[in-house]
């Protein structure tokens, strides 16, 4: 475990350049975006970081995320990342009657086998 004192992140394509500064040294790490939450959340939890940005950027907000408390806007609405399942009654299957008028016309036609003829062996 490193014990990390600055940490630096860049968004590159697909994923994050964070270069760590360590008292053991510094570490450039390429992350990907499942990782990175991992990676900054113990950093976050001991010291809340915050960005200031010369001009706005807009961003998406992906699936999974929760608007907080009653200042969020509610143009924002948690989806979750897995729909759950909803348990309804399905309707009962339809039973058709199979009758012999019926029977002809749903099966297929037979196909005709050739035979082998006979091969007469000589003892």
């Amino acid at each position: 475990m490193i014990h990390v004192r600055r940490a630096r992140v860049k968004g590159l394509k697909g994923k994050y350049r964070v270069t760590l500064y360590a008292k053991e040294g510094t570490y450039a790490l390429s992350v990907p975006k499942s990782r990175l939450g991992h990676l900054l959340l113990p950093i976050a939890r001991a010291h809340p970081f915050e960005v200031r940005l010369k001009s706005p950027v807009p961003v998406d907000v992906p699936r999974g995320v929760k608007p907080v408390g009653k200042a969020a806007r509610k143009a924002l609405t948690y989806t979750p990342l897995r729909p759950r399942k909803r348990h309804t009654t399905a309707p009962a299957p339809k039973i058709e009657e199979v009758t012999s008028a019926l029977l002809s016309e749903q099966t297929a036609p037979k196909r005709s086998r050739r035979r082998k003829a006979a091969v007469a062996t000589a003892a």
